[in-house]
């Protein structure tokens, strides 16, 4: 069941809590709080990169993947995740849409910061991935705004199957404005596309902005924007 209530987390810091889908479900939404349907605010969540978490799943599923939220259709405000080395593996014709804080999202999100260690996905067997520094899937509806990613992504892919990398957001349909990223993205396999901002631009960007090339540096860590 989707979380239906309020969580105003008062900027107080959850750390190292793991999650997992539920079993037997065609669609799997994979996060902190599953799958969000009124409203979250204030909630910072730090994961220690030392203990990194993966999600698998196959034969057709559907994997919503995001480290607060797999999916969002409510509000998401003035929240943040850092630290996160996450991964999806799907094979055998499933889908993954994975992102730094939600996977895919029809609501709201404002204000808010995704600072992914590690964000990655493995394919093989006709499988397919979309991957974004903050959201994975950006539905028709969805609104992001005032909003950044950074870190580092990757996509693993086999000769049957292919990925989208992108900084912000995997795949877009809806609105994104003032919102930036500056993420290392590295890629494996033959079918793999990356861009530094948003794949697939059906929806609505203004005045956003991405960082494509030197290296820099961010809470210790080096990364090459691409």
């Amino acid at each position: 069941a989707p979380f239906n209530g309020t969580y105003d987390g008062s900027c107080y810091t959850i750390q190292n809590v793991r999650f997992k889908p539920k079993a037997g479900e065609s669609r799997y939404y994979a996060g902190l709080f599953g799958y969000s349907a009124k409203t979250l605010r204030n909630v910072v969540y730090l994961k220690e990169a030392q203990t990194p978490l993966t999600i698998a799943q196959a034969k057709g599923a559907y994997l919503y993947l995001g480290t607060l939220a797999g999916g969002n259709s409510g509000e998401i405000s003035n929240c943040a995740v850092a630290g996160v080395k996450l991964q999806g593996k799907v094979f055998e014709s499933a889908f993954v849409y994975a992102g730094g804080l939600v996977g895919e999202n029809s609501g709201i999100i404002s204000n808010c910061a995704a600072e992914s260690a590690l964000l990655s996905t493995g394919n093989s067997v006709f499988s397919y991935s979309y991957v974004g520094g903050l959201v994975g899937r950006n539905q028709t509806g969805g609104a992001i705004q005032y909003s950044y990613a950074v870190g580092k992504l990757t996509a693993d892919v086999d000769r049957t199957s292919n990925a989208r990398l992108c900084g912000f957001v995997g795949y877009n349909y809806g609105v994104i404005t003032n919102c930036y990223a500056a993420v290392n993205l590295e890629s494996s396999g033959e079918d793999v596309t990356t861009y530094g901002f948003c794949g697939d631009a059906r929806g609505s960007q203004e005045h956003n902005c991405f960082l494509n090339e030197e290296n820099f540096e961010y809470r210790d860590g080096a990364y090459n924007a691409s």
